[in-house]
């Protein structure tokens, strides 16, 4: 489980998956800016995709995210002013 607060744009410590899925609660002040879930792929970050668009968040939100063992998640703020947005990231096979 991983739980903090976003207060700038920049990303969250990256969260390994090992079973899926996992919940993803985003609330706060998003400060104008998106919350991006984004996965790692050979070094490089890329949006993570539902049903082939991006899962952002611009106000608050608590989904279910279908992931596979080995994923390895983070999430992005950017384009956002004095944002200040608590997350949460919780899963049977989640470790950090």
């Amino acid at each position: 489980m991983a739980s903090n607060q976003i207060t700038g744009d920049g990303t969250t410590p990256e969260q390994k998956v090992n079973a899926g899925p996992i919940h993803i609660a985003v609330a706060g002040s998003f400060g104008g800016g998106t919350v991006s879930v984004e996965y790692n792929n050979n070094n490089t970050f890329y949006p993570l995709l539902n049903e082939g668009a991006p899962i952002q968040f611009t106000t608050p939100a608590n989904v279910r995210v279908n992931v596979t063992a080995g994923d390895v998640l983070r999430l992005n703020m950017s384009g956002s002013t004095s944002p200040a947005v608590d997350y949460h990231i919780a899963g049977a096979g989640l470790v950090r």
